[in-house]
């Protein structure tokens, strides 16, 4: 068949089947731009004022997310933890999951270090509790700043770049009294925990896009605790510019 003959046949093709091949066209586009938006929400653990279950319940209900991701290791998930565990989270999710049965994936790492990590960081805090001087003052100041914000003005605030700013503050007072308490032990734990967290952030991402590449849904949220949000939410942008399968991210709050 030679070019001429092949183009008159295309022509035909058009002419015929066109409107139908663009409605296709059409729904394909749709459908995909359709597929896989997902919320991150910075949230806390325990309730105080304002941020409690009541109000992520709302939130919830306003995005109607079908499927849910968990800071949670998978290991912890089942039906009998979110009813009976006295979370912020869960006190919200079991509403939820009454009226809509959404998919909860649990996406924290199962591989849980031993105790020891624990017990160093708590030490970490328990010392600059007690430290003596501006830094000391400047760690408890932030982190009761960051507490009754949190309890006056709720998700607002916890979504928000004054919530990220909290955080940090409590970031730069930990490391400031740290170099005053010049303790090796101490240093050396903090740095400990904080390749642990930043471990946790980018696991808890590939498996949210791992269960993506193999599983269909509209709306997600990822629920996450609010120190965690502007390093998240860099991590989401590389992705977004890197990564082949593509999210549409949103970030509650802005």
């Amino acid at each position: 068949m030679d070019i001429d003959h092949l183009f008159l046949e295309l022509r035909k093709i058009i002419r015929t089947h066109g409107k139908y091949l663009m409605g296709k066209l059409f729904e394909t586009v749709k459908s995909s731009t359709a597929m896989y938006n997902i919320t991150m929400i910075s949230t806390r653990h325990d309730e105080i004022g304002e941020c409690n279950s009541f109000a992520l319940w709302q939130i919830l209900e306003d995005l109607r997310p079908q499927v849910i991701f968990l800071e949670l290791p998978p290991s912890y998930l089942s039906k009998a933890y979110i009813s009976s565990t006295n979370k912020l989270e869960t006190n919200a999710l079991r509403p939820y999951i009454d009226a809509h049965n959404p998919i909860i994936v649990a996406v924290d790492i199962d591989d849980i270090p031993d105790k020891t990590l624990f017990d160093g960081y708590n030490r970490v805090i328990d010392e600059l509790k007690t430290l003596e001087g501006s830094n000391g003052v400047d760690f408890h100041n932030s982190v009761n700043t960051n507490t009754r914000h949190a309890a006056m003005y709720g998700f607002k605030y916890l979504n928000s770049e004054h919530g990220i700013a909290s955080n940090e503050a409590i970031s730069k007072a930990m490391t400031k009294g740290l170099e005053q308490i010049n303790d090796a032990s101490l240093t050396n734990a903090h740095n400990a925990w904080t390749a642990f967290i930043n471990k946790r952030e980018n696991e808890m991402l590939q498996n949210i896009y791992t269960y993506t590449e193999n599983h269909s849904y509209e709306r997600a949220v990822f629920l996450l605790g609010a120190a965690h949000r502007k390093a998240i939410r860099e991590k989401i942008k590389s992705r977004v510019e890197n990564q082949p399968l593509k999210l549409n991210w949103s970030i509650y709050g802005g």
